[in-house]
């Protein structure tokens, strides 16, 4: 899609900001800096969200695990492989459970956040209450969109990893525009594949930097509190330590995807002077 003809130049629009970015394409820095400026402005309803998201969900996790993990056999210290895949699959059911409580958080997390930036963006300010009525009729498509997308990902990693890093990113903006877009899970999926058409590498070069940016906090946080085993409590230091380093890291990036879709839609059609307009400065 090429920029509509009525669409002022990039200039003109780049000088209005009626929230936390100008309404033009955006640089990487652009994207971080607004992030972080969503981040600070939002940081009860962001922080709080998320914190309160993971902690009850690994609060769920170990009162469901811990009974299991307590029969689990403990290993020798070399032990056959047969006595490996016993373990493992004895470990499946556990990891199930957890996989699946954060996912739930996961999206609660991200739904919250898209929303806000999409308030950030006009300098709109948004309660708890206005988020949670947004996200509501979108809560099961978004769990069902991060669902699909994790398994392909996974199926693609599988298969040689690169399809699956591939995968990952052609998708990435799959939620965004579910939720900013109010759409369906496969028009959320075509929307996301259009958007990162022919821009695949600066997408990903956004992301993979996001994505340094938390590992950095959780080994920081790991090396504070110790490394997390699924044996830790919910209060244990290194659990507290996980749980902080989250909801910090959770809402940082899906702020910062919320962002390169904006910015992509900058660039594929009239989303700057839609926003102008809506900000009344149009």
């Amino acid at each position: 899609m090429n920029r509509p003809s009525n669409q002022p130049p990039w200039p003109e629009l780049r000088s209005l900001q009626p929230g936390v970015i100008p309404l033009g394409p955006l640089t990487m820095s652009e994207i971080f800096v607004a992030a972080m400026d969503v981040l600070r402005k939002h940081a009860g309803l962001l922080f709080g969200t998320s914190l309160v998201a993971l902690a009850l969900t690994r609060a769920v996790v170990h009162l469901l695990t811990a009974p299991m993990l307590a029969d689990l056999p403990r290993l020798p210290m070399r032990p056959t492989q047969a006595q490996f895949n016993d373990y493992i699959m004895q470990l499946l059911p556990i990891s199930g459970i957890d996989t699946l409580l954060s996912t739930v958080a996961l999206v609660l997390v991200t739904g919250v956040a898209t929303v806000a930036v999409g308030r950030a963006v006009l300098g709109k300010p948004i309660t708890l209450g206005e988020a949670a009525r947004e996200i509501k009729p979108l809560a099961l498509p978004l769990l069902g969109l991060t669902v699909l997308v994790s398994v392909l990902v996974a199926v693609g990693l599988l298969a040689f990893i690169v399809p699956g890093v591939w995968l990952a990113v052609v998708f990435s903006l799959a939620a965004p525009a579910l939720v900013l877009e109010r759409t369906t899970i496969t028009t959320a999926l075509r929307r996301s594949r259009q958007l990162v058409f022919g821009s695949w590498l600066p997408v990903f070069g956004i992301l993979a930097v996001a994505f340094v940016i938390i590992l950095g906090v959780n080994a920081f946080a790991a090396w504070l509190t110790g490394p997390l085993t699924p044996a830790h409590g919910v209060f244990s230091l290194p659990m507290l330590g996980s749980i902080l380093a989250g909801s910090l890291t959770a809402p940082f990036f899906a702020a910062v995807t919320a962002l390169i879709y904006v910015d992509r839609r900058f660039r594929t059609d009239d989303l700057a002077l839609e926003l102008a307009r809506a900000a009344g400065l149009r």
